[in-house]
């Protein structure tokens, strides 16, 4: 069922804050079974695979993370901001003209590198052969790419229990798949990388289903142009995002052996359980920031305010992640693993300024001034390039993290200053600055609990996160709103006998 067109204008503000909390909260337990349930799977794949085979996953992956956004040129971005701009009748043609434009170039892309790919990345990787590891990779990105379509519909409807079975079965079909190839014909690293390819592929047949329902023809050529201008200006940019999210793991592949970089990678995973929390969150977000913008005259307020509690909500995951997941690794893991969680901590600081950046740096999208998209990844893409170059061959890991927390905050900085710019919003700079100071007093203090004993630290910490999830809300929340607040749930809050 469809969202009204314009639900959204007669909403108060209260009303709208519950609807963003209440849709993230659906669209959470998509996630959670699935980012999560992933990380969960984590010390059973450890019963077979090796740091190294991590290493092997780790490195192979590059392929699927520059290639998935690179696939799609931004058209999904497209029906993302456009589809309530047009005309209900008009969609179907314009879903067609832009879904078949990228399903046709993609194809095209994977089917080059598939004939080309073992020159072109002979120099990229030394440590994992093209055939079959690499192979595998890039069908896997078409599969993804499969996906994009459908699941932006799906969000941008809020059709959200569709979008959260789909995910969620997708994520059982693929652990299934991957236990299977490890367990059964024991393909450590290579089966890993089949059951994520194959299992994409499997739901690319259910996706084509679905988009084959929602297109309708015939289409012109305005269907496509129109979009593309609004998309196209972003193609540099995703490819700069692509290659600049990869350059690490190109760096340590000269400097590091795999079995540092597979606890690199598993490091990198458990801080990104955070991401999950993000995805949730920006699930909701997006689609409610374009739908408030297209409604209400006071957009920039609600959405000044409204980043503040986003980047406040998930201080508190951020915060459990960092913290909880030395014990995790402790009581599943062993020797071999023993080194991922000194990685954790900062992983999950990249991740949570990522989010940071998701919920203040919407703007040249708003404003429709993507022409601009390109600057942020081009000033991130060179400094990482240069931070890379100085610090990987001299600190190794160390200095690929080090790299990594440097451009991210440059990234978030001029993301953030760009959209202000462009589409200026209170910021309320003062209660970000009081929500920071008590995230990180909170890590200080119960990052040094260490009493010897593994279930009082988990309590320790635990109340430790409660008093600054606390503080946390306090300070995100005006005095009177928070007393407000308080009052009316001690109001609903059953009477005493």
């Amino acid at each position: 069922m469809q969202a009204p067109e314009r639900v959204y204008s007669g909403l108060s503000k209260q009303q709208l804050l519950g609807r963003m909390f209440s849709n993230a909260g659906i669209y959470g337990i998509g996630v959670i079974l699935t980012r999560l349930g992933g990380l969960m799977l984590l010390p059973i794949y450890w019963q077979k695979l090796e740091p190294a085979d991590f290493g092997i996953i780790g490195l192979s992956q590059i392929v699927t993370i520059f290639l998935s956004p690179v696939l799609s040129l931004g058209l999904y971005d497209a029906v993302q901001r456009l589809f309530f701009e047009w005309k209900a009748e008009d969609r179907p043609r314009y879903l067609a003209a832009l879904w078949l434009t990228s399903l046709a170039l993609s194809f095209l892309l994977c089917l080059g590198l598939e004939i080309f790919g073992s020159v072109l990345f002979a120099s990229v990787l030394s440590q994992v052969p093209f055939s079959p590891y690499l192979e595998v990779t890039i069908w896997t990105a078409f599969a993804v790419n499969l996906g994009l379509f459908p699941l932006t519909l799906l969000r941008v409807r809020e059709q959200l229990k569709l979008f959260t079975l789909v995910t969620v079965a997708s994520f059982v079909t693929q652990a299934a798949l991957i236990l299977v190839f490890i367990f059964v014909f024991e393909m450590k690293a290579l089966g890993y990388l089949l059951g994520i390819m194959i299992n994409g592929l499997l739901w690319g047949g259910y996706f084509l289903y679905f988009m084959a329902r929602e297109i309708g023809f015939p289409i012109r050529l305005a269907h496509l142009s129109e979009p593309l201008r609004y998309s196209l200006p972003t193609v540099p940019a995703t490819v700069l995002d692509g290659m600049g999210s990869v350059f690490d793991r190109v760096f340590l592949d000269k400097y590091a052996s795999l079995a540092v970089i597979g606890l690199y990678n598993l490091g990198n995973q458990f801080g990104a359980a955070f991401n999950s929390f993000n995805q949730i969150m920006k699930s909701s977000w997006v689609p409610l920031m374009f739908r408030v913008i297209s409604d209400r005259s006071d957009g920039p307020a609600v959405l000044g305010r409204f980043s503040l509690y986003y980047v406040a909500a998930l201080a508190v995951p951020a915060l459990a992640i960092a913290l909880l997941s030395k014990e995790i690794i402790v009581l599943f893991g062993n020797d071999r693993f023993a080194g991922i969680y000194p990685f954790v901590p900062y992983f999950v600081l990249v991740y949570y300024l990522q989010a940071v950046g998701t919920a203040m740096g919407r703007g040249l999208d708003l404003a429709k001034k993507t022409a601009y998209t390109p600057i942020v990844p081009a000033i991130t893409f060179m400094a990482n390039l240069v931070f890379l170059w100085l610090l990987v061959p001299r600190y190794g890991v160390w200095g690929a993290i080090a790299s990594l927390l440097i451009t991210t905050a440059l990234r978030i900085g001029t993301h953030i200053g760009l959209a202000l710019y462009f589409y200026p919003r209170p910021i309320f700079f003062w209660r970000l600055m009081s929500v920071f100071s008590m995230a990180l007093l909170t890590f200080f203090v119960a990052s040094r609990l260490d009493t010897g004993s593994l279930i009082t630290d988990v309590a320790l910490k635990c109340i430790v996160i409660l008093v600054g999830s606390v503080a946390i809300a306090w300070a995100a929340l005006d005095w009177d709103k928070a007393m407000a607040l308080i009052k009316r749930r001690l109001r609903k809050a059953p009477a005493r006998r």
